[in-house]
Parts: C-alpha cells; sequence; structure tokens
C-alpha cells in the first residue's frame, strides 16, 4: 500500500469518526445500528454530490483557469509577432492602426487594411445566401414599404406602419448586412418625413385600409407618435464601471463618443466611473471639451495639493493620526513615493480601519463638480446622471441616485460615497440640500454609505425600468471583469468555450449561495457573492489594454503623462466600435432630433396663439392682462396617452436652463 493510499484511508477514517461523534453515546448502546447509520450516512453524501456536484464545479474551475491564461498567453504571443512582423503588409498597417492618436488616422488605416484583405473576404462569403434568408427579405419588404408611403406622402400610412413594426434588434440578427443598412436608412427617411410632411396625400392615392386618416395630421399628434415610438423602441446607455486611478481610461472613451456624437443621456457610474459620470453629469455640451484637459481637472484624489511656497506634499503622511506614526513621520516623508503614502496608509489602517483619507477625495470633488445636485444637473445639462452607491447596514439593497430617486443629493456627495471602498476609505453620510437651498444630511438618521461597483457595478436592470434603457454602453475598467467577464473575450471556438465554462461556474455559485441562505448558512459574505456573479459586460463592452503598472498605481495621483496615456487608450478601444454604434443608435437618434424639432414648433403655435389671445383680452378690457402657458418639470419621456399634450414642456432641459425650486410635479395656471 502506497503512502497516498495510506492517507487517503486515514483521512476517512477521520471524517467518519467527526460524522459519527454526535451519535457515538447511542452507538454504544446499539451496535447493530452501526452499519445502518453509516449505510444512510453514505447514501447521503452520495445524495448531496449527486444534487450539488462540488467536483464537477472544482474540475470546471480548473479548465477554466487553464484555458483562461492560455488564450491570453497565445493572445500576447500573436500580438507581439504581429507587431515585429514587417514583411506582411497587413501587419504594417495593423501596427499603424494600433498607433493612431486620431479617429481620422485610425479610420485611414481601417480602410487600407479593408483593402488589403478585400479579395480574401469576396472568395469566402457568400451573399446570395444571406440575402434570400427570411429576415432579409422581410426588411426588404418592409423597406418597399416605407418608400412607397413616402412617395405618396401618406403620413398616417407611415405612423401605422412604423408604430407596428419599429423594434431595437427585431428580425436584424440574422438579415444581411447590406440588406440592414438600407433598412435602417429607410426607417431614418420615413421617421423625417413623418415629422417634416406638413400635409397628407390625396384620397385617390392613398392607401384604402388609411382613407379615413384624410384630415391633416396636427403637431400634437406627431408628437404622440414619437413619444410612444421612442418608448416601445428604447434608448442607450453609457456605464462606467469602477476600478480607482483605471478610471482614466472612460475620458477616451467618453471623448471618442462625444467626437462621433454618439454620447448618450443616461449615464451611469460606480465608484471610480462615479466621479467621471458626476464631472460629465455638470457640463453641457459646449463645456464637455474641458473634460478631457488634465489643466482643467484636480486629480488629487489620495493626496494634499503641493503647497504654495513649491514644496511637494508628503502624499497624505501629515493627515494621519501623530500617534499611530510612533513618532517616524519625519522619516518616512523623506523615502521615494509611493512609499510615504502607502507607509501612511498602513499605519492609519491599523489606527482608524481605514488606509486613505477621504478628505482630499472629497476636496477634488467639490471642486471638480461644484455644489450641484441631480435636479439642476438634469435641468442645466439635460444629462441623465446615475450614480450607484451601497448602505453600510447589513440586509440593505444597493441604492441608484438620479434625478428621479434623489434630486435633492448633491453630485460630489454621491460620487464620493460610491467611491468608499471598504477598507481604503471610511464610510460617508450622503450630503443634500434642503428647500431653503441649505447643505443638509440627506438621510438624518446616520445612514453611511460606501463602494457601489463591489455589489452593483453596472446597474443595468434599474436603468431598464426607470428610463427604458434596452442598449447598453459599458466601459469596463476593473481589474477583476477579466476573470469574471463572459463575453468580452472574442468569438473564437476558445472563447466561446471560455465564455461557457465562466456562466457554468458563476450559474452554481450564485444559486448555492442562495439555497444556503434559505437555510440560514450564509456561505459567501455580505459583497462577496455579486462581486463573483454579476453581469461585467453589455451589449458594447469597451475594454482598455492594461498592464501592471496600473495595478501598482491604482491608488496614486495621476500626472498629466499617465492622464493623456489613458485617454488615447480609451479613445483607441472606442473607435473600432463607432460605427457599429452609429448603426444601432441611428433610428434613436433620428426619433430624439424629430421629438425635439416638433416640440420647439408646438411651443411656438402655442406662443402665437397665447399672443392672439392676450390681443384680443387687451382690446376689449383696455387693461394689461399676463397669460402663462402650462408647463411641467421635463422628463425623458411624456405621452399623449397619459397627459394631455399641450402639458408638455416645449422647452425641454438644455445647455443654461439652471433653476433652483421647490419639489413639484406639475405647476399650471390656467388661461
Amino acid at each position: 500500500m502506497t503512502i497516498l493510499q495510506q492517507t487517503h484511508r486515514y483521512l476517512r477514517h477521520v471524517l467518519r469518526s467527526i460524522l459519527l461523534f454526535p451519535v457515538g453515546g447511542t452507538l454504544r448502546y446499539f451496535p447493530s445500528s452501526t452499519s445502518l447509520l453509516t449505510t444512510s450516512l453514505s447514501y447521503s453524501l452520495q445524495l448531496l454530490s449527486t444534487i450539488f456536484s462540488p467536483t464537477l464545479i472544482v474540475r470546471q474551475v480548473f479548465a477554466l483557469t487553464i484555458l483562461q491564461v492560455i488564450y491570453e498567453w497565445s493572445k500576447f504571443i500573436s500580438n507581439t509577432i504581429r507587431r515585429w512582423n514587417t514583411i506582411n503588409s497587413a501587419h504594417r498597417i495593423g501596427r499603424d492602426l494600433e498607433a493612431a492618436t486620431t479617429f481620422e488616422q485610425w479610420t485611414e488605416a481601417k480602410v487600407r487594411l479593408r483593402a488589403v484583405y478585400n479579395q480574401h473576404r469576396r472568395a469566402k462569403q457568400s451573399p446570395s445566401k444571406s440575402i434570400n434568408s427570411p429576415d432579409s427579405i422581410l426588411l426588404q419588404t418592409k423597406s418597399n414599404l416605407y418608400r412607397a408611403l413616402m412617395r405618396k406622402r401618406d403620413v398616417p400610412g407611415l405612423m401605422f406602419h412604423l408604430r407596428k413594426d419599429l423594434l431595437r434588434g427585431h428580425q436584424e440578427n440574422t438579415a444581411a448586412k447590406r440588406v440592414l443598412s438600407v433598412y435602417r436608412e429607410t426607417v431614418v427617411a420615413a421617421l423625417r418625413a413623418v415629422a417634416e410632411y406638413h400635409h397628407t396625400a390625396d384620397a385617390s392615392v392613398m392607401s384604402p385600409s388609411h382613407k379615413h386618416h384624410q384630415h391633416h395630421v396636427s403637431v400634437a399628434e406627431r408628437i404622440a407618435f414619437f413619444n410612444e415610438t421612442r418608448h416601445s423602441f428604447g434608448r442607450s446607455a453609457l456605464c462606467l464601471s469602477g476600478g480607482a486611478t483605471m478610471g482614466l481610461y472612460h475620458i477616451g472613451v467618453i471623448k471618442a463618443l462625444y467626437e462621433a456624437k454618439l454620447l448618450p443621456r443616461v449615464i451611469s457610474g460606480a465608484s471610480a466611473g462615479s466621479i467621471m459620470c458626476a464631472i460629465l453629469g455638470t457640463r453641457t455640451d459646449k463645456e464637455v471639451r474641458t473634460l478631457f484637459d488634465f489643466e482643467n481637472i484636480n486629480a488629487r484624489f489620495f493626496s494634499e495639493a503641493p503647497s504654495s511656497s513649491g514644496e511637494s506634499s508628503r502624499e497624505g503622511v501629515t493627515t494621519g493620526n501623530t500617534n499611530a506614526m510612533w513618532g517616524l513621520e519625519e522619516y518616512i516623508a523623506v523615502l521615494p513615493p509611493p512609499l510615504p503614502m502607502l507607509l501612511a496608509g498602513l499605519f492609519r489602517k491599523v489606527d482608524k480601519g481605514y488606509a486613505l483619507d477621504i478628505r482630499h477625495l472629497e476636496k477634488a470633488l467639490r471642486e471638480n463638480c461644484g455644489d450641484i445636485t441631480f435636479q439642476e444637473a438634469f435641468d442645466r445639462t439635460g444629462r441623465i446622471v446615475n450614480i450607484v452607491v451601497t448602505p453600510t447596514r447589513s440586509g440593505r439593497i444597493p441604492m441608484v441616485l438620479n434625478y428621479l430617486t434623489s434630486p435633492h443629493v448633491l453630485l460630489w456627495s454621491a460620487a464620493l460615497a460610491s467611491c468608499a471602498v471598504p477598507g481604503v476609505f471610511e464610510p460617508v453620510e450622503l450630503r443634500g440640500r434642503s428647500m431653503d437651498g441649505e447643505e443638509i444630511a440627506y438621510f438624518p438618521q446616520g445612514q453611511r454609505w460606501s463602494d457601489g461597483s463591489v455589489e452593483n457595478d453596472l446597474p443595468m436592470q434599474r436603468l431598464a425600468e426607470l428610463f427604458n434603457v434596452n442598449h447598453f454602453i459599458v466601459s469596463q475598467v476593473n481589474p477583476h471583469a477579466l476573470f469574471f467577464a463572459g463575453t468580452t473575450l472574442g468569438s473564437s471556438r476558445l472563447a466561446r468555450m471560455i465564455q461557457f465554462l465562466k456562466l457554468q461556474v458563476k450559474a452554481w455559485i450564485k444559486n448555492v449561495s442562495m439555497l444556503s441562505l434559505q437555510f440560514g448558512i450564509p456561505l459567501l459574505g455580505k459583497g462577496l457573492l455579486p462581486l463573483l456573479t454579476q453581469k461585467y459586460e453589455g451589449d458594447v463592452t469597451l475594454v482598455p489594454r492594461w498592464g501592471m503598472n496600473d495595478l501598482f498605481e491604482l491608488f496614486k495621483d495621476p500626472d498629466k503623462k499617465r492622464f493623456d496615456a489613458c485617454k488615447l487608450e480609451g479613445e483607441r478601444i472606442t473607435w473600432p466600435k463607432i460605427e457599429q454604434l452609429k448603426q444601432e443608435c441611428q433610428v434613436e437618434r433620428v426619433m430624439d432630433l424629430c421629438t425635439k424639432q416638433l416640440r420647439l414648433k408646438l411651443a411656438r403655435q402655442e406662443e402665437a396663439i397665447l399672443s392672439e389671445i392676450k390681443t384680443v383680452v387687451n382690446d376689449r378690457t383696455g387693461q394689461q392682462s399676463t397669460v402663462t402657458k402650462r408647463t411641467r418639470i421635463p422628463s425623458f419621456t411624456t405621452s399623449a396617452s397619459l397627459l394631455g399634450i399641450n402639458a408638455l414642456d416645449a422647452g425641454a432641459p438644455g445647455p443654461g436652463n439652471v433653476t433652483r425650486r421647490r419639489p413639484s410635479f406639475i405647476v399650471s395656471k390656467e388661461v
């Protein structure tokens, strides 16, 4: 018998003794029941093994680890060969593609690369098969119908069929790209026709099913059509993940989307993403460019700013407790960075329970965001800012703060709470503004909040509930997301196998943990279960190429060189997705533009009517009178089916419209 077999036999004996110890006294008096109990226990363990399959999960985790390492190494080797291979023209163009510093340079290199592979792709493609697929034929039929209705100027017919057929992603997955592109262009032209055509066609050329719509389609009816169609079609959102100073990559993503005019109005952020989300949410379209300049941002998030005398700061050493330093602060200060900050954080962790002083972060956020609430930011910029925070009390779920759920919370306070990583920063209270305009604690009960990225990095479900979002653009910079994300690897067979294993393991962990909680046995602590099982990717996921230096500088204030490098890398990972996003968001953007134009047109008509009424009243009474139109607080969607069309606010939120007001829903003065 080998040593391994002896060890295995000994462990089985010990385990059996431990399991049978509680009933040892009983077995002493009933020796005949020993074999029966042992058999029952053996069958019970086999049953549990069959139900939970722990051995299979362990093997899957092991296989997943091996495959992930193989995939990363193969990708690294192929990228290295591509960089050093200067013989193949495609590889040379690929190097130019990676070295591009502007979107124009990247586009030019991409065009050349497509020309190189064009012949090879033509030889492998069979376009007739995809064009003749059922979904392609259906989209071609719809396109022909819309074009026929536009030639007849049949606005009611267009409204009827668009309202019936227009859904995001419907019948688009298996259709040919060329057919899909033509279909989207036809839909855009039809939507613009509904917004711009001033009269319908004669009854002789209209379709028989729409002859009862021969009347003129009013602006109010068109607005109702666009509001309801937008609601059924859905909208896009930009989700910015956490990741400490790796959140600088978000700036490049925002810059690329902004310059391509693809930046969504709905934006969410957690932890480091909440900082970029809050800064972006306080800036109008004309002011967004200031976000891309390092000189316009206070990036001293973890340490003090340099003193006025020109001496460099001691990176948080002076903010710690002197007693906790044991009298060594003078010696620590002369060490090379980042040792002073790390040692100061270690002393503060031992003394107070957290490593970094959150006052530096609070000062930077106040300076970058100003004292502005969610409601004021929405009124000023029209952007819907969402920030995730987690309560420290057990049993509470993470909360998504925005202008609907917490309109009077200060943006800098929400971002500060979302960045309070447990063990790194102390939890904080949310600050808000009272009805008198004074800064107060938003929750008087003393509730404190911490990092929102741990339990809900991407609040996609909540955004879908509140703002009808069904298309998510995710900028993912969390280092651990590389191991837990399931759809950011690519489309190769090895990548699909890794994705399958990740989904299997995550589902097993989630189901077993939820079952254990029902039996009162918490297998995973608070925050660990969502950290392992939550979703880290969206419909379009952007992941930067980061290195070990990023991990070593997670909690170090960035300088201009690193700021510019992260911004450029964020742009480079976004440029390949620009064309895809233009196609996927084209219909949504056109509907938003048409709705805005029609609301402005309705506002001008109302102003003209009110002016006439005012003139008639003045002529009859001989006195000056004031007539005010009905208004309401701006909302992302307002349907005539739910609210009178005259209650729409034509002056939708836009740059420069900041109003501080008390909470209210409808402010109206009847004529």
